[in-house]
């Protein structure tokens, strides 16, 4: 079973590296049979990490080549966290806090403006749970709890940008500020990762935001 596992990260490996390859390619790489790569190819294809792409030639039998998918490709680590500290860390230095703020306004408007057609002609509590899935779908790993006919708790496990809301708690208000936009009523945050905290705890409450 470790063997198999081992393969099929090598598989993956060779892919990242090499781009596109065919069954032989990878027999050759591996050292094992076709046969045995495209028992794991077929593994992996059903898991969504690689994909199929057939190449017809005027003669001859059609060639199957594969490669990654996307989800695959996040599989391998990334520093994405660290150049965007980079990036604050130099917008600070060079024009201040305030034009951090405007950055973090406007991208807080883009991302209510992306979102806000899935919540059009729905009540709140539909709101309420549009927000949850559109949350969980940014990578953030939200629970809703209904308090009553007009108060929710929200919860989040994960804070995407934890680290660097350390260091610049602006980017939590202007998160804050998107849930307020696309559910439209008063939200309150009673605590967050950033402060240390074990989630980031907010209260909905069904009066229309000032």
């Amino acid at each position: 079973m470790e063997e198999d596992k081992s393969t099929k990260r090598q598989i993956l490996l060779i892919l990242k590296k090499k781009g596109k390859m065919t069954i032989s390619d990878l027999a050759r790489e591996l050292e094992i049979t076709p046969m045995g790569v495209r028992q794991h190819l077929s593994i992996l294809e059903r898991d969504g990490l690689v994909v199929t792409r057939v190449m017809r030639k005027p003669k001859g039998r059609p060639v199957y080549i594969y490669s990654l998918t996307d989800e695959a490709d996040n599989l391998f680590p990334k520093k994405y966290e660290e150049l965007l500290e980079s990036i604050i860390e130099s917008v600070v230095l060079l024009d201040g806090h305030e034009k951090l703020d405007q950055i973090l306004k406007t991208r807080a408007f883009k991302i209510a403006d992306l979102y806000r057609g899935r919540f059009e002609s729905l009540d709140l509590p539909q709101k309420v749970e549009e927000l949850e899935r559109v949350l969980n779908e940014m990578g953030y790993l939200v629970e809703i709890k209904r308090i009553n006919n007009h108060s929710f708790a929200l919860d989040n496990y994960n804070c995407t940008l934890n680290s660097i809301a350390r260091k610049y708690p602006q980017i939590c208000r202007w998160e804050l500020e998107v849930f307020r936009a696309l559910l439209g009523v008063k939200i309150d945050r009673i605590s967050d990762l950033a402060s240390g905290g074990l989630n980031c705890s907010f209260l909905i409450q069904g009066i229309p935001k000032d």
